[in-house]
């Protein structure tokens, strides 16, 4: 799912345990805030990566820049001091 443009979130939906696993409150804070779509619960672990548009405008997942784990550090410290 684009939670931002440039970065995308993988939770493990296919799994068939994963709504058995603990919503997994930092992510889906997260991806609110980014998104600014309605709160969604996230369950178990998810994987935040970078996207990047090929020539062919097809996207792509990348790593994440030091700039985008900087932001999501400071996006998840101020969601704990709320």
């Amino acid at each position: 799912m684009a939670i931002a443009r440039g970065l995308d979130l993988w939770a493990g939906a296919e799994s068939p345990d994963s709504f058995a696993r603990p919503v997994n409150g930092p992510a889906s804070a997260l991806a609110a805030d980014l998104s600014g779509d309605p709160w969604r619960d996230y369950h178990g672990p998810v994987l935040i990566c970078g996207l990047k548009l090929d020539d062919a405008g097809e996207e792509h997942d990348v790593d994440l820049t030091p700039g985008q784990i900087a932001d999501l550090q400071r996006r998840l410290s101020r969601q704990r001091a709320d």
